[in-house]
């Protein structure tokens, strides 16, 4: 096993014992299907053997982990448990006498750490969403919630957990998961710098909000197929990351795939596999496969087709992963073909206006909409290369490019954050815009259809958004 310095120490597949035409044929299946994933990174034996960008996206651009934050959390419980600063088998009640309701239900009190970490606390529904429409004490919120369970009974997917586990963390030390994290993981493994959303109350979400790179994401995988070890320091305890991967609660009620019904870890899911991996909303996806002594890292902008890096990984990748133990014989012409492969992936050409949409597309006429798209977007202008949108706060154009993603140079609003857009735009049977929020596993698309002075934009999105027909007309 070799371990990265400040880089991953790159090799070609053939040297450890993969074939570069093997995970080509992965990458030739994403680009076919259309899937809009991010980032495709395979390590073996501590060697990058590949790594692809799917424009706009680079290796330096941080990503939103959303779930993928999860095991980060559970690996800091580990190191705490370490320390001597906690037990998994400590009360949840017993770090927060003041916030409990007055009379407290038996279940509970029963509520221990591991039910957090095996997100069987009790709860018959996720309490994330009541704890953040809190304006403040989240931790009491929580508590708040019905535990209609027995704690370790019963299976549901709860946010809401793995943010206490974070409160408790800065409760016992009076830090952040995110200074913790700096401290006890990232600097150890030089991981470098790294973004968490907090509450209201100054507490890192836990659950979701950490924000790294794909080759931060690998090199915590790495960590994790090492058993918490690196450079023979041991970064979090053997006996802590060996628990946490292994199946603690049956999950077979749960999404009817069978990489989300081989059952539930301490903030961590078993693969149908023989692996074990960190998965975060959109296809956010660590991949730890011990028997091939390999990671895969996906980052993805995914809706109900999330499972779709898992099936790459089962019938594509793993297969390829396991296979000769030594080197083989090295294939220039594969290795170039691969090359080649992930170069077009990264840096596709751009197109020229079709000619369909020469004829169909009102080229620089203003489009006044009769109900605000994205929720902000009042109007449009649309040219060859560029479109305008008009908001309540101005107006922003916004680059696309013809078969290829534009980053734009512009940021705008939406919702509760701030996004730097990218456009593609292609035109079959209507003229479509294809949105990418940089960062986020949110992609949208919009369909425009032109009739003499009326134009109708079907709206269609992975997440937030809901799929809905805008009208408006042309001036």
């Amino acid at each position: 096993m070799v371990f990265p310095k400040d880089t991953f120490q790159t090799a070609t597949p053939e040297s450890q014992g993969v074939e570069s035409k093997a995970i080509r044929a992965a990458l030739e299946a994403i680009r076919d299907t259309g899937k809009d994933i991010h980032s495709l990174l395979v390590l073996k034996n501590g060697y990058l053997i590949s790594e692809t960008y799917f424009a706009p996206y680079t290796a330096w651009q941080p990503h939103a982990m959303y779930s993928c934050s999860k095991t980060f959390t559970s690996m800091l419980v580990g190191v705490a448990q370490g320390k001597g600063l906690l037990s998994v088998e400590d009360t949840v009640a017993s770090f927060f006498p003041e916030d409990l309701p007055e009379e407290p239900s038996e279940n509970l009190m029963a509520m221990r750490i591991r039910h957090l970490l095996s997100m069987t606390t009790g709860n018959d529904q996720d309490t994330f969403p009541a704890m953040r429409s809190c304006p403040k004490n989240w931790t009491r919120a929580f508590l708040s919630c019905p535990v209609e369970h027995e704690p370790g009974t019963f299976f549901r997917y709860n946010t809401g957990a793995t943010y206490m586990l974070s409160a408790i963390l800065t409760k016992l030390t009076g830090k952040t998961a995110l200074q913790l994290a700096e401290e006890w993981i990232f600097q150890p493994i030089s991981l470098g710098c790294a973004r968490w959303e907090t509450s209201p109350d100054g507490v890192s979400l836990g659950g979701t909000g950490l924000h790294i790179t794909p080759r931060q994401m690998a090199r915590f995988g790495l960590l994790l197929l090492n058993e918490g070890q690196w450079e023979g320091k041991e970064v979090i305890p053997r006996a802590y990351v060996l628990e946490a991967q292994k199946k603690q609660i049956d999950t077979s009620n749960h999404i009817p795939h069978p990489d989300w019904c081989a059952g539930y870890c301490w903030q961590m899911w078993r693969c149908s596999f023989n692996a074990f991996r960190a998965d975060g909303m959109g296809g956010q996806f660590i991949t730890v496969l011990p028997d091939a002594n390999a990671v895969v890292v996906f980052t993805s902008a995914l809706g109900s087709d999330i499972v779709y890096p898992m099936d790459v990984v089962r019938e594509r990748l793993a297969p390829a992963l396991r296979g000769a133990e030594e080197p083989i014989p090295e294939a220039q012409g594969d290795q170039n073909a691969l090359v080649a492969c992930s170069e077009a992936l990264a840096h596709p050409a751009r197109g020229v206006v079709p000619e369909a949409a020469e004829q169909a597309v009102p080229w620089g006429k203003r489009i006044q909409l009769r109900e605000k798209l994205l929720g902000f977007v009042s109007a449009l202008t649309i040219d060859r290369d560029d479109v305008r949108a008009e908001t309540d706060c101005g107006s922003a154009r916004l680059a696309f490019g013809w078969g290829a993603p534009v980053l734009s140079g512009e940021e705008v609003p939406f919702m509760r954050m701030t996004l730097r857009p990218s456009l593609m735009a292609t035109f079959t049977d209507c003229f479509t815009l294809r949105m990418n929020a940089h960062g986020q596993p949110l992609t949208a698309w919009f369909e425009m259809r032109f009739d003499e002075d009326r134009v109708v934009i079907s709206q269609r999105a992975t997440m937030v958004l809901p799929e809905k027909s805008i009208e408006g007309t042309i001036a």
